[in-house]
């Protein structure tokens, strides 16, 4: 965690944190197990704005409830758990497989055209399917996306993601 943040429990939701993967100012994440599952705990920090937490737990209801082409290639939220010192935990499904950033250097950035469609094709159907239901601001750099097993893509990273009204058709 990041100097002066409040300490991680040793089990989020009866799940064990196994490990923190990064801290920022306004959360920490962390991989937690239980139950045989692993998944990925974003820990707000006290003083994230109430406002903020709300944005982006809006964020993945919209997800939850959007077409397939937005949900199979998205994180999905597992569970909200409110922490004994009153911190937000969000609980989400843990992707396995490699960050997209990761398999364009081994690479050295060069893919075959069958994998760059796999690839580009359901991200940009993700990108019109948010847009249908008011998501804006999806992040898809290279090291937000994770490359499932499958060769799926999916968005790992959602909380700079924003939801409002739905776009004009023109734009």
């Amino acid at each position: 965690p990041a100097p002066g943040a409040a300490p991680l429990p040793s089990t989020i939701d009866g799940d064990r944190v196994v490990r923190v993967l990064s801290a920022g100012e306004r959360a920490v994440t962390a991989l937690v197990h239980g139950e045989g599952v692993t998944r990925v705990a974003r820990i707000l920090d006290a003083a994230c704005p109430e406002s903020l937490a709300d944005a982006e737990i809006a964020v993945h209801e919209t997800v939850r409830s959007a077409p397939p082409a937005l949900r199979e290639h998205a994180v999905a939220l597992d569970d909200l758990v409110t922490l004994p010192d009153g911190r937000l935990a969000l609980l989400i499904e843990q992707v396995d497989g490699p960050v997209l950033v990761d398999v364009l250097a081994a690479r050295r950035g060069g893919l075959a055209l069958g994998e760059a469609v796999t690839l580009v094709a359901p991200l940009a159907e993700a990108l019109e399917a948010a847009h249908a239901v008011g998501l804006t601001s999806i992040d898809l750099s290279p090291s937000t996306v994770r490359v499932r097993t499958s060769g799926a893509p999916v968005v790992v990273r959602l909380q700079q993601a924003r939801v409002g009204p739905v776009l004009p058709q023109r734009l």
